[in-house]
């Protein structure tokens, strides 16, 4: 399988994203479960339970995946 093309991402904005979300976690004392269920490898469907409407909770789910795994989510 090829691999796929990454967009180049500078470590400044990359590490001041993780901050704001890392942030917005502590903040609303955010709780996720289950995060052993997802694969080592290959596809995943993970859909959040959000409770507001600005839509952060796809950024925060995305960011604990990436900090928990070590895999990058993508968002639709």
């Amino acid at each position: 399988m090829a691999k796929r093309a990454r967009l180049p991402r500078s470590r400044l904005f990359s590490r001041a994203r993780g901050a704001m979300l890392e942030a917005l976690c502590r903040y609303f004392r955010l709780e996720w479960a289950g995060m052993s269920h997802l694969p080592r490898r290959g596809p995943a469907i993970v859909i959040a339970n959000h409770s507001g409407f600005l839509g952060l909770d796809a950024l925060v789910l995305a960011h604990l995946i990436r900090r928990e795994t070590g895999r990058e989510a993508r968002i639709m």
